[in-house]
């Protein structure tokens, strides 16, 4: 058989979403920027911190579990060679000393500002504003027999609220430990960081960055915010809302978001008499907005109603909003019955108590009942106070008294208090009180009682970016031995966010320019999530004949439309990044 008569060589590969990922981080700027920020000859090594950091979030985000396995990922799937054919770069190279390496490397930058300034560009880059801004934690577990063992003890961090100087609160802050904490993964047997993310209206991070696993968010999050709203009003961003959790409403907090001119809405904590204050005085006056339905699903919706008032708290002027929502009102509906009766039973109990002791005039024991009463009348049931005498003979002494013996009679007096029912309207008022809440603002400009409140509900964008970091095919637990890398890793968690999400949007927005639709099981799928999206690239085959990549004819609907929303071509497999092509982006 001669050379020309050899069969082809066909080798199939499956590189899946990871062109598409490495894409996305060259959009971001991720390598240009991290080799921007760090120090490293180009001469000596063609394989720059900007290409590590590149390759291990497109890594992280396509599913690379665990983490000492990530050469032999890049070798399964052979995409480096051609991705990064200009650098020489193979698949060997991208090892665990290589991204050790790169940890360390990054645990000399200032990576809180490469995020932060990766973010911006991203969020302009995509025509995307910051109208609200909301910070919050999360938990990660960390394992590793070293850590465990000692090179990483669960100590505590000093705590910040102890410290005086400004330059005392930020060295301390700055403090990174592994330690034991509040898990929020339910796994407190386990070391743990925490991941500090600030995200805007729409979900997409503006900044972030790895927490101690004690670090308290009562103390960071509003350093958050202050930090946040000066790096913001510093790039331009002077009119961003910030939504605070109601844990971090005190005094304190308020008078520090006065002094600093940060607008911001939140929940008035209960803790606040002012909250109680407010809601009677809403329930009197009796003049609500009505706001009706805010959901696109009306069947599940709740009805708002919201009044209106200005109050001082220690000398600063603040609004609030009362805000009595339907779906609350049932859902307290149906709790309440079981609190009347259990505070019905306790007031009963204490009635029996009182009934057995004795005291020597009826006065004395008609206070006593009156006291009871009193809390009975409070909690709004039904009761009245009885007072009886009871008369005892007494005997000189022990045993049956002979005939014609003299008795003494000794007189008690007993009280007891009989508890009715809940009184209706106490009833109604108690119902109406615990579906209320009330929100506190303070703002530059004037805005509707409903533009408030759909901020407030905006809230929960920044837990949907904390459900994908959870998510253990992406990041689960973290086994690494030294502290700083760790603290590294935690950073590169959040750029394997920020891809995330922005693949998610452009895919999304890409089917409704298209009014295209991605069909799983039978069934259509109208806003995919990352999650879908990456499984969907997964399965994305590419074949190499005689040494020459080639894509396979025919390819899955699914698959294809996805890497065009995206703003790629399939080409990317073959060739590597050859531009952007998504309609919104500048330039696109």
């Amino acid at each position: 058989m001669t050379t020309q008569d050899k069969p082809p060589s066909v080798i199939l590969l499956r590189p899946g979403a990871v062109p598409i990922a490495l894409c996305l981080s060259r959009v971001a700027g991720i390598r240009e920027l991290v080799e921007d920020f760090t120090s490293w000859d180009p001469h000596s090594t063609s394989l720059s911190p900007g290409i590590l950091a590149e390759t291990l979030v497109s890594a992280l985000l396509c599913g690379c579990r665990p983490l000492y396995k990530v050469e032999e990922f890049w070798k399964q799937n052979r995409i480096v060679e051609h991705f990064y054919r200009d650098d020489g770069i193979t698949a060997e190279q991208l090892n665990d000393d290589a991204y050790a390496r790169l940890l360390d490397s990054l645990s000399r930058i200032d990576c809180k500002s490469l995020f932060e300034i990766i973010s911006i560009r991203m969020l302009q880059y995509h025509n995307l504003e910051i109208v609200l801004a909301h910070s919050d934690t999360t938990s990660i577990s960390v394992e590793g027999a070293s850590l465990i063992n000692g090179a990483a003890p669960p100590q505590k961090s000093p705590p910040v609220k102890e410290q005086s100087s400004v330059i005392e609160k930020v060295a301390v802050k700055n403090v990174f430990v592994i330690n034991r904490g509040k898990s929020k993964d339910n796994r407190p047997d386990l070391l743990q960081l925490k991941i500090g993310l600030c995200v805007q209206q729409n979900g997409f991070p503006i900044s972030g960055e790895p927490l101690s696993g004690n670090a308290s968010d009562q103390i960071w999050t509003p350093q958050a915010i202050e930090e946040l709203s000066a790096m913001l009003l510093e790039k331009g961003y002077d009119n961003v809302i910030h939504l605070a959790d109601a844990a971090l409403i005190s005094t304190k907090t308020l008078k520090t978001f006065v002094q600093l001119a940060i607008q911001f809405i939140s929940r008035l904590p209960e803790t606040f008499n002012l909250a109680e204050e407010v809601k009677i005085e809403a329930l009197e006056a009796n003049d609500w907005e009505e706001l009706g339905i805010l959901a696109e699903n009306e069947k599940s919706a709740a009805y708002y109603r919201t009044w209106r008032t200005q109050r001082e708290i220690e000398g600063d002027t603040f609004g609030f909003i009362v805000i009595h929502s339907s779906t609350l009102e049932e859902r307290k509906g149906k709790t309440l019955q079981t609190k009347v009766n259990t505070e019905k039973k306790g007031l009963e109990n204490q009635s029996k108590k009182l009934v057995k002791k004795e005291y020597a005039c009826e006065a004395d024991a008609r206070r006593e009942g009156q006291l009871l009463h009193e809390i009975a009348e409070k909690q709004g049931f039904y009761s009245e106070v009885e007072v009886t005498m009871v008369e005892k003979v007494k005997h000189g002494r022990r045993g049956r008294p002979k005939t014609g013996e003299n008795s003494e009679k000794e007189i008690s007096w007993h009280a007891e208090v009989k508890i009715g029912s809940i009184k209706p309207e106490m009833y109604e008022r108690r119902k109406w009180l615990a579906s209320t809440f009330v929100l506190i603002h303070r703002l530059k400009e004037e805005k509707t009682s409903e533009e408030i409140l759909r901020s407030y509900k905006n809230q929960d964008k920044v837990e949907q970016g904390f459900k994908f970091l959870k998510q253990p095919q992406y990041l689960g637990p973290v086994y690494t031995k030294i502290t700083s890398r760790v603290k590294s890793l935690g950073y590169i968690f959040l750029f394997v966010l920020l891809l995330a999400k922005y693949l998610e949007y452009r895919v999304r927005i890409g089917m409704q320019q298209s009014k295209g639709e991605i069909k799983r099981g039978g069934q259509k799928v109208k806003n995919p999530s990352a999650r879908t999206i990456l499984e969907i690239l997964n399965m994305m085959q590419i074949y190499v004949m005689n040494a020459e990549m080639k894509l396979p004819d025919g390819i899955n609907k699914n698959i294809l439309n996805v890497i065009h929303w995206a703003g790629f071509n399939e080409d990317v497999y073959i060739h590597g990044y050859t531009g952007d092509r998504f309609v919104g982006a500048k330039g696109g």
